[in-house]
């Protein structure tokens, strides 16, 4: 590992009053180390819906929220946090797209305090075509990635 650090992608928690969620530390494959230039990460069109691991509440992103910082996480993420995708059904019944929520979270957690965050979390996700989620949630699987789409 380098003394130097790695630049990690970071956004900062919408919430005014969220101090936890600040820094929410966004996976990346292949940190590059400090010594090298930040990567030209994420592309202009990137608004991911994420959810904050601490407050719950999910804001969209885009690339002008994300801050590149020094840290020695070199896997890309804090010991024990995960980043997590949930993919939910469109509420329009002939619609193929998914609704894609990214969720800060951590391998503590159970299953019901992450469904918790779903509920609460995901009043502006949409699918590609501009649909809210069905609901009830209809969750077709949860995953966890190492870089937002």
């Amino acid at each position: 590992m380098s003394q130097d650090g790695y630049w990690q992608p970071v956004v900062r928690c919408k919430t005014p009053d969220c101090v936890d969620g600040n820094p929410i530390y966004l996976p990346h494959p292949d940190l590059p180390e400090t010594t090298e230039p930040q990567p030209n990460w994420p592309a202009e069109n990137w608004h991911p819906l994420v959810v904050c691991k601490y407050c719950g509440r999910g804001y969209h992103y885009y690339a002008k929220d994300v801050e590149w910082i020094s840290t020695h996480y070199y896997t890309g993420l804090p010991d024990n946090d995960l980043m997590l995708l949930a993919e939910l059904r469109c509420a329009q019944p002939d619609c193929e797209h998914l609704v894609k929520v990214y969720l800060g979270s951590d391998v503590r957690k159970k299953i019901r305090e992450i469904n918790g965050k779903l509920k609460t979390g995901i009043d502006d996700a949409t699918c590609d075509a501009g649909h809210a989620p069905a609901y009830p949630l209809d969750v077709l699987q949860i995953n966890s990635v190492d870089e937002l789409e």
